[in-house]
């Protein structure tokens, strides 16, 4: 799963590249900024359904149904066949709903933006189908250990994505100006492509389920579903919120994406933050996501047959290797982020952009594996609450964010969402404990004391370590030397990582022994 998501991740940065080089990544370009909005449309979508009716409940009733009988199977063909036919409805009314969305996320633009926007919308809405399709059928797959599928599809998206940018390039070549700059082909072309790559990921998944047991019937059957039912709406309601806080986000950026236009002014948008984060989820998708998903099925299974220390013990282990991960990726993307940028998009404003967002990626990976576990142990209030947090804290940066010059109007809503992600990762620890103390569960390892300190000593000897390197690195331009100083600053500070963590480990085990002796 991991070597997937790295070859899928790679691919999309090819990806955003062509796409930042075609049609612009900062407030520079028009067409950029309607993409942007346009496109996160059906992404926003899903992930109110991948948030709520899909990850609070499929999978603990699909592992039911591993271990039960038929009728344990028609309860989740029955969930496959609901799910499907509400993301086909739904997609077709939001299609209609189109320009009241636009609005919706980006009222601060003007009406020739707005009416872009819209139009690239039609063509890109179709997507919220696809993903549910996608999420449900990888969902299935995972349940039942196959795992592949799921993490491959991705891949094959991304690839189509290059071949259909590739194609709009040599048609159209780059459109990084105005509005004019676009007509019905060229907005057919460029979404059409990407909704065409979603739609392969989907088609992929499904082939792949189509020779498992479980698939929609078209005889729906809601017996069952009551309690994952209820599960579903309290998940609901802290996506709800984070979708809210995001349409804060989302007009807030947008005005002053516009404005920064107007003004002339090469500043950060929207879609910048956008492209900052599919850096700073690299390693989220790799090490997060890879172990968050074997570990749900594997507590949903180790719940049914055991329910005791070792299963929980596998949780604490996952909590750890997330957060080692995470810790060393945050120090290095802080300190190379404006390099990276450069590097990517030749863009100033994005490598920013990322230093600022990189901190809280480290709440953000141990949020989504506390709330995981959280759904597996039958809590969805605590995904709830920790959404809400998360929503409330981006929310109010967000709204604070539109009193500052445009041009660190974003800068300053990526450090609310570090802060926001950083207590959401804290409220959802105390969730998680909370929930275990309640089922009585017992022979937990907890997070030790001494595996803290070791965390601590790591990220800020790495972080000490890579700033003096940094600081006497050339500030570069050109593509080699800009690798050579990732890469510097990389190899830097995963050996001070590594010895900061091991060095302390070492230091605490002398000590320990001496007192014994």
């Amino acid at each position: 799963m991991a070597a997937a998501t790295l070859i899928s991740r790679s691919l999309g940065f090819a990806k955003s590249v062509a796409l930042v080089w075609l049609i612009g990544g900062t407030a520079a370009s028009v067409g950029g900024q309607a993409f942007n909005v346009a496109n996160e449309l059906p992404v926003n979508v899903a992930n109110l359904i991948v948030g709520s009716a899909i990850g609070s409940f499929l999978v603990p009733q699909i592992v039911a149904a591993v271990r039960g009988g038929q009728r344990d199977r028609a309860v989740v063909d029955g969930v496959l066949t609901v799910a499907l036919m509400s993301a086909a409805v739904l997609t077709g009314v939001l299609t209609i709903a189109a320009p009241w969305l636009v609005t919706l996320y980006a009222a601060r633009f003007s009406q020739s933006w707005i009416e872009l926007a819209t139009l690239m919308a039609y063509w890109c809405i179709p997507q919220v189908f696809f993903l549910a399709v996608y999420t449900l059928a990888g969902q299935v797959l995972n349940a039942q250990g196959s795992f592949a599928p799921f993490a491959w599809a991705p891949a094959l998206s991304n690839a189509i994505s290059l071949l259909g940018l590739a194609v709009f390039a040599g048609l159209f070549g780059a459109l990084r100006g105005g509005v004019d700059q676009w007509n019905p082909w060229t907005i057919a072309v460029l979404c059409g492509v990407t909704t065409l790559a979603t739609a392969a990921q989907a088609v992929l998944v499904w082939l792949r389920l189509r020779s498992t047991a479980y698939r929609p019937r078209f005889r729906v059957s809601l017996s069952g579903l009551r309690g994952p039912g209820k599960a579903a709406a309290l998940t609901l309601i802290g996506v709800i919120a984070g979708q809210a806080a995001y349409v804060v986000v989302s007009n807030v950026a947008n005005a002053a994406g516009q404005t920064l236009h107007n003004l002339g002014i090469d500043g950060a948008s929207l879609n910048s933050l956008s492209y900052a984060y599919l850096v700073v989820l690299v390693p989220h998708g790799v090490a997060a996501v890879s172990i968050a998903t074997k570990l749900l099925t594997d507590l949903s299974h180790g719940l049914h047959e055991s329910g005791d220390a070792n299963t929980l013990h596998a949780l604490v282990a996952a909590q750890r290797r997330v957060l080692f991960v995470s810790g060393l990726a945050a120090v290095f993307l802080v300190l190379a982020g404006t390099s990276i940028g450069e590097l990517l998009w030749r863009s100033a404003p994005i490598g920013v952009t990322i230093t600022l967002l990189a901190p809280g990626m480290i709440g953000f990976s141990g949020m989504y594996l506390n709330n995981r576990a959280s759904l597996a142990l039958s809590d969805p209030s605590a995904v709830m609450w920790s959404g809400i947090c998360v929503a409330i804290v981006t929310a109010i940066t967000a709204a604070g964010a539109a009193l500052v010059p445009p041009e660190y109007v974003v800068y300053t809503i990526a450090a609310g969402i570090s802060v926001a992600n950083l207590g959401g990762w804290l409220t959802s620890s105390l969730l998680l404990r909370r929930t275990i103390r309640r089922a009585h569960l017992t022979g937990v390892q907890r997070e030790t004391w001494r595996f803290w300190i070791q965390q601590l000593a790591a990220t800020l000897g790495a972080a000490l370590v890579g700033w003096v390197i940094v600081t006497l690195l050339p500030a570069e331009t050109d593509v080699l030397p800009l690798f050579g100083t990732i890469a510097t600053t990389g190899a830097a500070t995963a050996v001070a990582y590594f010895a900061f963590y091991n060095g302390t480990r070492a230091a605490i085990d002398r000590r320990r022994q001496s007192l014994i002796d």
